[in-house]
């Protein structure tokens, strides 16, 4: 049957059923920048319900911290569209430079992100329902590089994603690792080349360098960082080289990207214990002991490898000269302190090690 629209005439020649029709609300959003530089467009078009973004405005000395309503609710840069209303917003200036911190994980009572700008080196208090884990990478990159030298490779590489802090632990970690294990076996002739590519993912201007790398004898390079191993991998299926993978065992993932009939060429993955942290969590759940509104540091807790929040993939290529039982004395050592890892990461990366030769290379890009 053909829609029928309130307040016209129907004709009608027998009974009908007639079911309701609805259509999202449609608002509109007026700035107001509050002494901000104009903006070329001072409304936005919303729909309840939709997604939306908020513009950036600027301030001729201020940095914007925000967006508010009349009634002092912040609202997130973007989402879903939840006040069913036209509303007018109003910017929020600060002395100090501002970002936006969402917790993704929870939603208010419209169904909003937990959002929030807080100023640079502020304090917040984090919801009591959310946990927080950050990693200590120094110490599964020290794993991985004093395992690849134990298993014979002593030109090495470390291709970092962005020089942000955790890379750069990953990455320091991995020479401190090299560096002792070169000190073990008095070897004076181990080498890596150290850089950065600049961003999360592979292309072909660093697969380039990669290519150079390889071609100059690199033997085995840790990838580390989002999808930049992609670039190595390019560059060592070509020669039969070595690549380290990271965050989780990616023997499987770069068997696959590489199309490798197995998983050999992935040496080791410096881990993070995702599933021991999960783990934890949801145990402290179950017996009403969580603890939210916090961060932990997480390192090593055990002697068993395994158990711990920092380790090697499963799929290590352990041999004679590297052994399950010498990579557990060696988790044992740190464990126990025996094994200090420095997590400095304000020093130069050549600064980690006493016998291996670090060449540093910057950017990539």
């Amino acid at each position: 049957m053909d829609g029928y629209t309130a307040g016209t005439n129907w004709d009608l020649a027998d009974d009908a059923r007639l079911y309701a029709q609805w259509a999202a609300g449609s608002y509109t959003v007026t700035y107001d920048v509050n002494g901000g530089n104009e903006l070329v467009d001072d409304t936005l078009d919303v729909t309840f319900g939709q997604p939306y973004e908020l513009v950036t405005p600027t301030h001729e000395t201020k940095h914007f911290a925000g967006w508010k309503d009349d009634s002092d609710k912040i609202y997130s840069m973007t989402g879903t569209w939840s006040t069913a209303d036209d509303v007018t917003l109003t910017a929020l200036w600060a002395d100090t430079e501002t970002f936006e911190l969402t917790f993704a994980g929870g939603e208010d009572a419209v169904g909003q992100p937990f959002s929030e700008f807080v100023a640079d080196g502020e304090i917040i208090q984090l919801p009591a329902n959310l946990y927080c884990a950050v990693y200590q990478e120094e110490l599964c990159g020290y794993m991985a590089g004093y395992a690849a030298v134990k298993l014979g490779y002593t030109k090495l590489g470390f291709l970092g994603g962005m020089a942000v802090p955790a890379v750069v632990r990953y990455g320091y970690g991995f020479v401190q690792g090299a560096d002792a294990a070169a000190v073990e076996l008095e070897l004076k002739d181990v080498e890596i080349k150290y850089a950065y590519g600049n961003q999360f993912y592979g292309d072909a201007d660093i697969t380039a360098a990669m290519d150079t790398w390889y071609a100059d004898g690199t033997e085995v390079v840790f990838a580390c960082g989002g999808g930049i191993y992609t670039s190595a991998v390019d560059a060592a299926k070509k020669v039969d080289g070595k690549v380290i993978g990271v965050d989780v065992d990616q023997a499987g993932v770069i068997q696959t990207y590489a199309e490798a009939e197995d998983t050999s060429m992935t040496i080791t993955s410096a881990m993070k214990g995702l599933a021991a942290t999960v783990n934890t969590e949801l145990a402290a759940v179950l017996d009403g002991s969580f603890e939210g509104g916090k961060v932990e540091n997480l390192g090593l807790v055990s002697e068993v490898p395994e158990e711990n929040y920092v380790q090697l993939a499963g799929s290590t290529q352990f041999s004679d000269d590297f052994t399950v039982e010498d990579y557990t004395a060696l988790v044992g050592a740190m464990l126990k302190g025996e094994v200090v890892v420095n997590n400095d990461i304000t020093i130069a990366a050549a600064d980690n090690a006493t016998v291996v030769t670090v060449n540093d290379l910057g950017n990539i890009k």
